[in-house]
C-alpha cells in the first residue's frame, strides 16, 4: 500500500479554513518530498510558505483586479511534515504560476546499503 508521505491537512486554531481549496500534488523519492500547487496570477510576494514545528503552512491571496467587484481570493493549506525531512533542506519556488516546495530528507532518513560480512563459525 503506497501511503502519502505528508499527512492529510490539519486544522489550526490560529488560521481560518481555506476559502478556496488548493489542490496540492505530493511526490516522494529517496532524496526529497515534493509538493506542487497551481497559483496562476499570484505573485511570489503574495505567497507565504512557513514551517512551524512539524507543520508546513502554504497560504496566500490573489488580489482582486480593479475591474471586478470580488474580494481577494484567500487560500491556505497545512500539512504535517514527517520527521524524515531536514528543516534546513526546504526550498520554495514559484515559476509560471506553479509553486514547488522541496522538502529534502535528512541523511539518516535516506536509504543506504548495509554490507553483509561473512563470519566464520567456531
Amino acid at each position: 500500500m503506497n501511503q502519502n508521505p505528508i499527512e492529510q491537512p490539519t486544522e489550526r486554531m490560529d488560521h481560518k479554513p481555506a476559502a478556496v481549496p488548493v489542490r496540492v500534488d505530493v511526490f516522494e523519492n529517496k532524496e526529497e518530498i515534493l509538493l506542487t500547487a497551481d497559483f496562476p496570477g499570484v505573485p511570489p510576494e503574495q505567497l507565504n510558505v512557513r514551517l512551524d514545528g512539524s507543520e508546513l503552512l502554504i497560504e496566500g491571496a490573489q488580489q482582486k483586479s480593479e475591474f471586478d467587484g470580488f474580494e481577494p481570493l484567500v487560500f491556505s493549506r497545512v500539512f504535517r511534515v514527517p520527521r524524515t525531512v531536514d528543516p534546513e533542506q526546504i526550498q520554495a519556488e514559484l515559476q509560471n504560476g506553479v509553486l514547488r516546495v522541496q522538502l529534502g530528507k535528512s541523511e539518516a532518513a535516506k536509504p543506504r546499503r548495509i554490507q553483509v560480512t561473512n563470519r566464520a563459525s567456531q
